[in-house]
């Protein structure tokens, strides 16, 4: 199953069992898995890889020189970057799979929204965490025996996430460390926290976890926190061109693009788009994904292109 083999979502046998022993595309499916293949296209040439120049230009000046400026930077854009690296990935995987005649399962539902650590993962990589559910935790128990044994048993789920991830200090820690915010918000009964409370909780946890996720060893992470700490000073020369990399006009409109796109879920929907697309609005539509496609590719034509974060995993 090649669309989405290296990446995901994850696909079980179950539900694409009757798209393999029959399947018509039509027209309309075969139309709407271009489009939302163009779109993960288009996030990933266009956002993913600009955020992730500026990643790579933060992570890559030595912790013991990193200010603490460039550090929330570099922190920030790696979290755009590999949410749009990854859920363009899987937009890909399920537009060709529309074009195949196969349908498969969502793999991200806004989990820059979140308002808890546990509603983070019930959001981000839902294929995987489903995965982990059905086949290791509910094995073990769940959550229909003690309370010690089943803050035990998310502990042992979240060790095998980071090792899933990668055989190193970095990524087991990565998994022990969400493990104890999931256990804590279990001890804490899953109190619910005013909304701007919560959500301001839950990304700042999840970026300072894609710091284990993204440095280079154990050591370079440690220094990262140092720097996001401000132990290292404000203004080193060094940071310099980080920061002025920032500056420029694209990185601004990418942001922008990045704030209304991980928001858009949220945003109330007008009446005329939650009733049936006119011929007009649809047409405008697939103009507007193929004038995606066309910047999109001049992109990967000029060598500006990388690889996808999942493809190491």
């Amino acid at each position: 199953m090649f669309p989405q083999l290296v990446a995901g979502p994850i696909v079980r046998y179950s539900e694409i069992a009757g798209n393999l022993g029959e399947r018509s595309p039509k027209a309309t499916p075969v139309a709407d898995g271009c489009r939302r293949f163009i779109y993960g296209l288009a996030k990933k040439c266009l956002l993913a890889d600009t955020f992730g120049k500026i990643a790579d230009a933060c992570f890559d000046i030595p912790p013991a020189t990193l200010s603490g400026e460039a550090a929330w930077l570099g922190m920030l854009c790696y979290s755009l970057q590999i949410f749009f690296d990854f859920s363009a990935y899987s937009d890909m995987a399920i537009g060709m799979g529309h074009m195949l005649g196969f349908t498969f399962p969502e793999n991200f539902n806004a989990p820059y929204l979140a308002r808890s650590v546990r509603e983070f993962w019930q959001r981000w990589h839902m294929s995987l965490t489903r995965w982990l559910r059905d086949y290791l935790y509910i094995p073990l128990g769940g959550n229909r025996i003690s309370q010690a044994r089943t803050c035990l048993n998310m502990m042992v789920v979240f060790l095998a996430c980071g090792l899933w991830h990668g055989a190193s200090a970095n990524f087991l820690l990565w998994g022990a460390y969400f493990g104890c915010f999931l256990v804590l918000e279990r001890l804490a009964h899953n109190r619910p926290m005013a909304p701007v409370v919560g959500h301001a909780y839950t990304m700042l946890v999840v970026m300072a976890g894609w710091v284990l996720f993204r440095a280079p060893d154990l050591g370079s992470a440690l220094g990262y926190y140092k720097a996001l700490a401000f132990m290292n000073g404000v203004a080193l020369v060094e940071n310099v061109d980080v920061l002025l990399a920032f500056h420029g006009y694209y990185p601004k409109i990418a942001l922008g693009c990045a704030v209304f796109l991980i928001l858009l879920p949220a945003l109330p929907k007008p009446a005329f788009l939650k009733r049936a697309a006119s011929p007009v609005l649809l047409g405008l539509e697939y103009l507007w994904a193929l004038a995606l496609l066309y910047v999109s590719t001049m992109m990967i034509f000029g060598a500006t292109h990388r690889y996808f974060i999942y493809f190491r995993f």
